[in-house]
């Protein structure tokens, strides 16, 4: 099975998956748009839409940011306030933000353009960096697991299923001892309900299940050699989401009441739940493979006023059947298959 596969038929009959957070949640969303966005033609493209959003591309443009300062502190260096200046302007360049200027106006000038990427890159800084240099280890920033399958999640008689993923960062906090995993959210404004919206989350918990099944692979077979490492940190029973509004909060809110630009939530998960969690994944992929064996996609109603805007795909579907493939063609375009990271040859 090649890295762009989520799936194959073994020889005893059984369905080897292969799959990440994104994956599950886009079938366990609606088949169709699974079907849409994952099953591939007989060149394994599959549909996407025309170009991104100014929303996606500045997410994607503060990842990079996040992942140049934390790779610096890494090495085990606080990067300067004028090195998180240009982490924000290579960013820039490398994602092309600069586009959105004619292609999306009114969010570009809400957002600054690069004065208002750098300005957010500084509040950061100022927020956080100290703080995180003190008390976290970086053990690694845009850390791939799993497209190796060496991240067994389980198997039964239908399917045989292996876990991957791309957490923005890996962490030791020392005052824990606890190796976490954290990604960053970016959203318009930071909700006010930020810290129930990551759990139950099934981002989280993989993240944590990942982390721990890594850091049991660490630990030595033979007591004699535990000995001499010492106490290795605990492995994770919470993740961090850091929650980044794109948009600065303004200074006199209705409510009185100025919101936070970022705000780190802690979901917190026992062994019981994160078993919970495998076990649901282990049901899903089972769905999955019914549906690939029967070639029937249901759409699910429901899914289609969800995202941002609606699903991208909720203009096909409210046409006939014999027509959704000229709208298709005409709306949309063939890429090659989401997965999390390109594993490194060995």
């Amino acid at each position: 099975m090649d890295n762009t596969q989520f799936y194959e038929v073994m020889p005893d009959g059984r369905y080897r998956f292969r799959v990440d957070h994104h994956t599950i949640n886009d079938h366990n969303t609606c088949d169709r748009y699974f079907m849409f966005r994952h099953v591939g033609d007989s060149r394994g493209m599959v549909w996407s839409t025309k170009g991104i959003s100014i929303k996606i591309a500045l997410g994607s443009w503060w990842s990079s940011v996040m992942e140049s300062f934390y790779h610096e502190m890494q090495f085990g260096a606080l990067p300067s306030d004028h090195m998180m200046l240009k982490f924000a302007a290579d960013a820039w360049r490398e994602h092309n933000i600069e586009q959105y200027k004619n292609q999306d106006p009114e969010g570009f000038d809400k957002f600054g353009g690069l004065p208002g990427g750098q300005l957010m890159a500084t509040e950061y800084y100022e927020a956080f960096a100290a703080q995180h240099f003190t008390q976290w280890g970086i053990v690694g920033a845009e850390l791939g697991f799993g497209w190796k399958d060496e991240l067994p999640l389980g198997e039964d008689d239908k399917v045989v299923v292996y876990y991957g993923g791309k957490p923005d960062l890996v962490i030791w906090d020392k005052a824990q001892n606890m190796i976490m995993p954290l990604d960053f959210k970016t959203k318009d404004s930071v909700p006010a309900n930020a810290a129930l919206k990551y759990k139950p989350h099934p981002q989280t918990a993989g993240y944590i299940f990942a982390v721990r099944k890594m850091l049991e692979q660490l630990v030595p077979k033979e007591p004699e050699i535990g000995a001499l490492m010492g106490p290795l940190p605990k492995a994770p029973t919470k993740c961090v989401i850091m929650v980044c509004a794109r948009f600065r909060p303004t200074d006199k809110p209705r409510s009185g009441v100025r919101a936070p630009r970022f705000l780190p939530v802690y979901p917190n998960y026992d062994a019981s739940e994160i078993e919970e969690w495998r076990q649901s994944v282990m049901e899903k992929c089972r769905r999955l493979r019914d549906s690939i064996e029967r070639g029937v996609w249901t759409p699910r109603e429901s899914a289609c006023h969800l995202f941002y805007h609606g699903c991208a795909f909720r203009r096909v579907c409210s046409m006939p059947a014999n027509v959704r493939e000229m709208s298709l063609q005409a709306d949309f375009v063939k890429v090659e298959p989401w997965h999390p990271y390109t594993p490194e040859e060995d």
